[in-house]
């Protein structure tokens, strides 16, 4: 199924088949799909449901994605990012809001200017790739990893004119180090793996056990 439309919103039930949608003018909101692409310059996108990849752009709104049964690609310019189930790695990428990632069996890429990032990673296969890259502007980070898990972590905190006290908290055993100008820790847990990376300004950073 492929709907486009210059000048409003879509809404689509559930499709058996691939889908692809596309607006100039509004929000998109869609059931289920096997493979999803949608698109829209003016508007917010809600995915409930795939069997297949996610592939969704905006540039006006915020992205609502859940229960994804493949990877997940998630841009916009104007909203947060949302997405609470991916059966394969997740990019999540805004300028302007948070993200909340939760329940994903794949790597995550995350990075917004101006919000907190919140990310679980759900597998601990040393077959999966599992690496994280989470990056924020300005703003909290927290992830859970499995107890399990096969990680090297690489988490800095930068401090310009803090204007109250910022931490680096985890479950983990990790080599904290910190100065007046930042607060790294570093350190491989179960023997090391692909690498957990984390990078704020001004904000904390909290590494738990899932």
């Amino acid at each position: 199924l492929s709907v486009r439309t210059s000048g409003g919103g879509i809404n689509i039930g559930k499709v058996a088949g691939d889908l692809e949608a596309r607006t100039s003018g509004g929000g998109i909101q869609i059931g289920s799909g096997g493979t999803v692409e949608a698109q829209t310059g003016g508007g917010g996108i809600r995915v409930s449901g795939s069997t297949g990849a996610v592939v969704v752009h905006t540039s006006g709104g915020g992205i609502t994605i859940s229960d994804a049964g493949g990877p997940v690609t998630a841009e916009t310019s104007g909203g947060g990012i949302s997405v609470d189930g991916a059966d394969g790695p997740v990019v999540a990428i805004t300028s302007g809001g948070g993200l909340m990632i939760k329940d994903v069996r794949g790597s995550i890429e995350a990075e917004t200017s101006g919000g907190g990032i919140t990310a679980e990673l759900a597998v601990a296969d040393p077959g999966v790739d599992t690496h994280c890259n989470l990056e924020t502007g300005g703003g909290d980070i927290s992830i859970r990893l499995p107890a399990d898990l096969h990680a090297t972590i690489d988490a800095e905190l930068q401090l310009r004119r803090p204007r109250r006290e910022y931490s680096i908290t985890t479950d983990f055993n990790l080599d904290i180090d910190e100065n007046s100008r930042r607060i790294v820790a570093r350190g491989d847990i179960n023997g090391g793996g692909d690498t957990i990376r984390l990078r704020t300004t001004n904000g904390d950073i909290e590494i738990e056990k899932r």
